[in-house]
């Protein structure tokens, strides 16, 4: 008997990779305050720092954000942010900044739903085992934070000394690289 796989049963293990997701906004100000200000997401700061795109950085994938007429998808995208009461904080703080769109966001029991100025949908969960090794590698390090009665990054990286530096020189080594990378570039052209 053939074994039929059900695949409403999991949707997150049909996914390969995602790189990033691509959509277009008229107003880049707009796509900061929800993004960066917002879901509390960090913009590139060496790809795309001009002011007609740019994009946004959701651990090893993105947001591609270029300038033109408000692109709306179908269904939602599903992020994984640390920390759900620090969003629905900075959430409510530009609610007022975003008066007028179509801004807005909800809770429910699995995730907290919120819809951009132009009506993009982000399904943003807290660090859970179901969503793979690097949330789980955070779960972790916010639990050992809860434990140490710590939720900052900051503070945990100096209790736990070496775990902190490694992931400092981690950080600058990858600096190095995507500016040594992209002076390169510059130079062979």
């Amino acid at each position: 008997m053939e074994r039929r796989f059900n695949r409403t049963a999991e949707d997150l293990g049909n996914i390969v990779a995602l790189e990033h997701v691509n959509v277009t906004v008229p107003d880049q100000q707009q796509a900061t305050i929800f993004y960066i200000a917002g879901l509390g997401l960090t913009r590139d700061p060496f790809l795309m720092t001009g002011p007609t795109n740019m994009w946004v950085n959701v651990g090893r994938s993105q947001f591609h954000l270029p300038t033109s007429p408000a692109q709306v998808l179908r269904g939602h995208t599903g992020i994984v942010v640390p920390n759900r009461e620090a969003l629905l904080r900075r959430l409510e703080r530009t609610r007022k900044r975003l008066e007028g769109t179509r801004f807005d966001f909800t809770e429910h029991e699995e995730f907290v739903e919120a819809t951009c100025p132009w009506g993009n949908r982000i399904r943003c969960n807290a660090p859970d085992e179901r969503f793979g090794r690097i949330a789980r590698n955070r779960l972790r390090r916010i639990r050992r934070a809860e434990r140490y009665g710590r939720r900052d990054r900051a503070v945990l990286s100096q209790r736990d000394g070496r775990q902190g530096r490694r992931v400092r020189r981690r950080c600058r080594q990858k600096t190095q690289r995507m500016t040594t990378g992209a002076v390169e570039r510059r130079e062979s052209k």
